[in-house]
């Protein structure tokens, strides 16, 4: 009884072990082919810019950190509820047309709190580098 139950163990890792590299094959070309976005649709001006191309090189970043990493005066009061603002219109915008790129996350995420984070797997960073060269901001 228990030949025939490892018998059968066998032959199902046998099939995992010529099935997975054909399943990871898959899985890179659905990624490829996969549609992104250029964050540069959602963008209103060269501060839109800035911040978005800030987030894709960071990952993720709060309101007060991308302030102060683009040169703005007074990061932690005004300026941050600016870049606050122009980042909810951002998301709100690409929400519209069905893109969730940017996320606001008040608890901690992977080492950050209170933090905005851009989905790279749903952008286009090359053509939004383009558009960056494009106004002269990159």
């Amino acid at each position: 009884m228990h030949s025939g139950i490892e018998e059968r163990i066998e032959k199902l890792e046998s099939f995992m072990n010529w099935a997975k590299p054909l399943l990871e094959e898959v899985a890179k070309v659905l990624e490829l082919s996969r549609p992104r976005v250029n964050p540069a649709r959602f963008c209103s001006d060269e501060l839109d810019f800035k911040i978005i191309n800030y987030l894709i090189e960071c990952k993720a970043a709060g309101t007060t950190e991308i302030a102060a990493a683009l040169g703005l005066p007074d990061p932690k009061l005004k300026s941050r509820h600016l870049v606050g603002k122009r980042l909810q219109r951002l998301a709100n915008r690409s929400s519209r047309e069905g893109w969730h790129i940017l996320e606001f996350h008040p608890e901690r995420k992977e080492g950050k709190f209170r933090a905005w984070w851009i989905d790279i797997s749903q952008i286009d960073v090359e053509a939004f580098k383009k558009s960056l060269m494009s106004k002269g901001l990159a």
